[in-house]
């Protein structure tokens, strides 16, 4: 993971605009397709690539394509940073013909992940810049796409200071534009002169669709570490699935050939109508659709809205009480049945799980950017529906003045609240998620993965903090091992990392509490006289992530005084 950067105040212009009211679909129909720029900042597709040719005046002008740093930095992006997130055509990329604020956006990108400073400068010029008046009047293709890229940027520093209110900033009028420009529904423009070009027409289409799709992963990430609701809802998609990595990634040449094989159903089919499909019909093996890794990612990423809904409605603290019996017909009930279908889908489909842990010990599997991140995601939802996050950190009085204060007056409140959670089912349901995600996270670290991944990964620290948390809380709460019952052993401690979900001595931990439980190879036994050895763990894993790692300190510091 990139250290995190020194705090700095973005500049207030990004606060300064309205909006993207008067924007058209016509205005990225002349970036997209215009042979002569129409301004001085206008970006257009050549007849046979992806480029773009920008004069780049004022802040832009410090960017020099020529500079052997700037092609350093645009190679570094094409390694660590494009597999992530793969807006851009490679094959066709000229780093010379590329707007100046595209590059600047993948040089500030790939400065971020080598962990140089140079990307605190780039950030200044870029978000400054990024969404002036070019946004608001007339919009190209490459400027979204580094728009795009400045949230994902702004996604990765989101624990520093001020940075959470800019990244839902920018991502709110990334959203906004799209919407204007009928990007989510395909109605935009294409100027006529590139029906005659079937390559410059398949890339400025596939294009678009990748930076529609990119925003819905972006605008979930961010709702799912900030727990807000999800700006974007796979509803508004109305366009197909983007091609396949390989098809994508290929050579003119080999471009050809692997186009016989693409699934002749993937541009017919749009996003929408498939997730209408899969999400009301009874059993998800009854639909047609097999999907690739991408596909059951974004697919994960759809469901968030509806996970959200039902987190907040049965963890509300306008309730009296934490839901934790759900009936017949519970939200959370209804979405863990259909995040529980999709990771299925996703095993048959992929073999995400079990080709992604196999990478471990024979070296061979699936080190796709996007495995780690869906497995997480999947147990993140799990997570959060059946764990009262924001009331368990609540429930600890840390922090200094004012802030303890505040803390100090809620907990009465919270410790009522927690109390018959902690005694149910669903608190162990939270423990062994968390223990999933955790294993994940010490997989990348430690295993045959792909790290520069990881480093891309916008959820690896979120949700290692929300596990560390739950996990801590019940541990200090917890009377498991020996020393602590004077119970003599009789079983050994169920391993939470390697034991199989369906194991039945795990479902009777989990349904009664029955039994110990150990935090994966560590052997950390799940007890109150553990949960400082537990939170060095996280502490382990965490490091590189200052405020995080803070955060979790004084979260365990304060629980001796909580008790429920």
């Amino acid at each position: 993971m990139p250290p995190l950067a020194t705090p700095e105040t973005i500049p207030s212009s990004i606060f300064d605009s309205d909006g993207p009211s008067t924007l058209t679909a016509a205005s990225i129909t002349d970036t997209l397709n215009s042979t002569t720029p129409s301004s001085d900042l206008q970006t257009h597709i050549s007849p046979n690539s992806s480029h773009s040719v920008e004069d780049g005046e004022g802040a832009l002008a410090e960017i020099d394509t020529s500079l052997p740093e700037t092609q350093r930095l645009v190679r570094l992006y094409f390694t660590h940073v494009h597999p992530s997130w793969p807006i851009l055509h490679q094959p066709t990329f000229e780093i010379d013909k590329a707007s100046k604020c595209l590059v600047g956006s993948m040089m500030m990108n790939a400065a971020y992940h080598e962990g140089s400073k140079a990307h605190e400068k780039l950030a200044r010029v870029m978000l400054s810049f990024i969404t002036g008046p070019e946004l608001m009047s007339n919009p190209s293709l490459h400027l979204l796409q580094a728009l795009l890229l400045c949230v994902v940027y702004s996604l990765g520093r989101l624990r520093e200071h001020a940075m959470a209110a800019k990244t839902t900033h920018l991502n709110a009028i990334l959203i906004s534009t799209c919407r204007s420009l009928g990007i989510f529904e395909d109605h935009h423009l294409y100027h006529n002169d590139m029906e005659q070009e079937p390559l410059s027409m398949w890339l400025a289409r596939e294009q678009l669709h990748r930076l529609a799709f990119g925003v819905l992963c972006v605008d979930t990430y961010i709702s799912v570490i900030l727990d807000h609701p999800p700006t974007l809802r796979y509803q508004e998609l109305q366009i197909p699935l983007p091609m396949s990595t390989p098809l994508w990634e290929a050579d003119n040449t080999e471009r050809r050939r692997l186009q016989w094989q693409e699934p002749a159903g993937r541009q017919r089919v749009l996003f929408s109508s498939m997730m209408r499909d899969v999400l009301e019909s009874g059993k998800q093996d009854d639909t047609p659709y097999q999907l690739d890794l991408i596909g059951c990612h974004l697919g994960l990423c759809a469901l968030q809205s509806g996970v959200w809904e039902a987190a907040r409605e049965a963890h509300s603290s306008a309730t009296d009480e934490l839901s934790t019996k759900f009936a017949p017909g519970n939200s959370i009930l209804d979405w863990k049945k259909k995040v529980t279908g999709w990771r299925h889908r996703m095993e048959e489909d992929c073999s995400l799980q079990r080709d992604y842990f196999a990478s471990a010990t024979t070296g061979i599997g699936s080190t796709h950017p996007c495995s780690a991140l869906s497995i997480i995601i999947g147990h993140l939802y799990y997570m959060h529906m059946y764990a009262p996050v924001n009331t368990l950190r609540g429930a600890a009085p840390y922090g200094d003045g004012d802030l303890a204060a505040a803390r100090r007056a809620k907990i009465s409140e919270s410790k009522r609240r927690l109390r018959i959670w902690t005694s149910s089912p669903c608190s162990r349901f939270a423990v062994w998620n968390a223990a999933q995600i955790s294993r994940v996270i010490e997989h990348e670290l430690t295993g045959n993965s792909n790290t520069a991944a990881f480093g891309q990964n916008p959820l690896a620290i979120p949700s290692l903090l929300t596990s560390a948390i739950v996990v801590c809380f019940i541990a200090n709460l917890t009377s498991a091992c020996p020393l602590c019952t004077s119970n003599p052993i009789v079983d050994r401690a169920i391993d939470l990392f390697e034991t199989d979900h369906d194991a039945d001595k795990l479902k009777n931990w989990r349904d009664s509490g029955t039994g110990m439980v150990s935090w994966g190879p560590s052997g950390i036994v799940i007890c109150s006289c553990k949960t400082r050895e537990l939170m060095r763990w996280f502490q382990g894993r965490l490091s590189g992530a200052a405020s995080a790692e803070a955060e979790l300190l004084a979260f365990v510091d304060s629980l001796p005084t909580t008790s429920l």
